[in-house]
């Protein structure tokens, strides 16, 4: 097996493993309802559904700047393709945990010396993927995992 070959397989070997633990977890432990969440949904769903950043302010909709749009924006991106679905706003969610791991991996390949990239790289990938809190935000709706 060459050394492109044995790469390969390692990265392939990592993205099964994080892909697979993180689905595992929103799929045996779902968290649907915490912290911030529901507050998202709904700024989501009427900017979607409406056009209107904002909530029923005394029965009326009412545009409002509380929190920046970035991951009502992502979840009105979710719900647009998938529906009101928690459970695929949280897949979603691993997709770009995964992505996540990829961008540590460049940066660490990109910081190590030039003998050793591939190595580092591989190594970042792996310490990445088998992250104990990336692991949490993947089967929770947090916004902070996403930008």
């Amino acid at each position: 097996m060459t050394a492109t070959n044995k790469m390969r397989a390692n990265v392939a070997a990592a993205v099964c493993a994080g892909l697979a633990l993180r689905v595992y977890l929103v799929l045996k432990f779902p968290v649907t309802d915490t912290g911030d969440g529901p507050f998202y949904i709904e700024l989501a769903w009427n900017w979607l559904k409406n056009g209107v950043y904002g909530f029923a302010v005394h029965g009326q909709l009412t545009a409002v700047d509380m929190r920046v749009p970035g991951y009502p924006a992502f979840l009105a991106a979710v719900f647009a393709f998938a529906g009101q679905s928690p459970r695929a706003v949280m897949l979603a969610q691993v997709v770009v945990d995964l992505a996540t791991c990829f961008v540590i991996a460049l940066l660490a390949a990109r910081l190590a010396p030039e003998n050793s990239r591939r190595r580092v790289a591989l190594a970042g990938l792996w310490l990445a993927e088998r992250c104990g809190l990336r692991k949490v935000q993947g089967k929770i709706k947090v916004h902070d995992a996403t930008y």
